[in-house]
């Protein structure tokens, strides 16, 4: 009698230490601090005390996992509401955390909620993921309207792209939406903007150029194949352009324009100031004298 009582004492020794030890944990995020990088979050999993299921007390500042290394980092935004995993590190971690140096722990706890730390969140059941590309690594909005993806037939991007420094292509660009762009934009091969187009430095294009919209070009642009925009252009500076410019709409140049082939304009070409469609010359005599300038 005196085996079978230590036996159950052992069996609930081991069982109270089963339960003292923390592995993780699914929790939903209550605050984020994007600068410190760490998350207040709630266990999701009610435990089971006195009988009866009751929440769990919440975790404070938990360090946020990232991709981190060389100098790089990506760097996850994370919002209240969002449901991911913690997981809970063997020995106490808040030195290491402060300073990253390996060091004695403060505390000799093993497995404790103080030592979490955020891996991240997953999609849940009924909230699942459609409309992104296959077979590809993509970052995206959650409701898949704003995406970029890399895969072996190349990095595709759908949304608006802004760009505050140099933008530098070896092959064709093809934007759905608009492109805003902070300084140069080169490219090797065609430039095709769906939407509207602003480049605030200079663009130098190695062959076509289409604009679904209206163009602002900033600085001075080099364009060796055709320039096709369906609305108006502005250019401040000077544009070349070697193959033909079809332009829908009024087109406004601060600078010269050189094209190195026709140029074809619908509406009024006005020059200095004086409408070259219907515009007159004074001075006008029979024989070989010139006339005056246009009116």
């Amino acid at each position: 009698m005196k085996d079978v009582d230590s036996k159950r004492y052992q069996d609930v020794q081991d069982k109270i230490n089963r339960e003292a030890v923390n592995v993780a944990a699914i929790v939903k995020v209550t605050r984020f601090d994007s600068v410190k990088m760490t998350v207040d979050v709630q266990p999701l999993s009610k435990h089971l005390e006195n009988g009866e299921y009751q929440s769990q007390p919440p975790i404070l500042s938990v360090p946020v996992a990232s991709t981190q290394s060389g100098g790089l980092i990506i760097r996850p935004w994370i919002k209240t509401g969002d449901v991911g995993l913690v997981v809970y590190v063997d020995h106490d971690i808040d030195k290491i955390v402060a300073n990253g140096e390996e060091t004695e722990p403060n505390t000799e706890r093993n497995h404790s909620t103080s030592d979490a730390v955020y891996m991240g969140g997953f999609v849940l059941g009924n909230a699942p993921i459609t409309g992104l590309p296959d077979n590809a690594v993509v970052i995206s909005t959650d409701d898949a309207k704003i995406w970029i993806s890399v895969s072996q037939n190349g990095v595709q991007i759908t949304g608006n792209m802004i760009i505050e420094d140099e933008l530098q292509v070896n092959g064709n660009v093809n934007i759905k939406q608009n492109l805003t762009v902070g300084q140069n934009i080169t490219a090797v091969g065609n430039l095709e903007v769906d939407g509207a187009a602003a480049i605030y430095g200079s663009a130098s294009i190695g062959e076509n150029i289409y604009i679904g919209k209206n163009a602002i070009i900033a600085g001075n642009s080099a364009i060796d194949g055709n320039l096709d925009v369906e609305q108006n252009l502005t250019a401040n500076a000077n544009v070349s352009i070697t193959g033909n410019a079809n332009i829908g709409g009024d087109i406004s140049v601060t600078g010269k324009i050189t094209a190195g082939s026709d140029v074809d304009i619908a509406g009024t070409l006005t020059l200095a100031g004086i409408n070259m469609n219907n515009h007159t010359h004074g001075g006008v005599t029979r024989g070989y004298d010139n006339t005056n300038p246009p009116n």
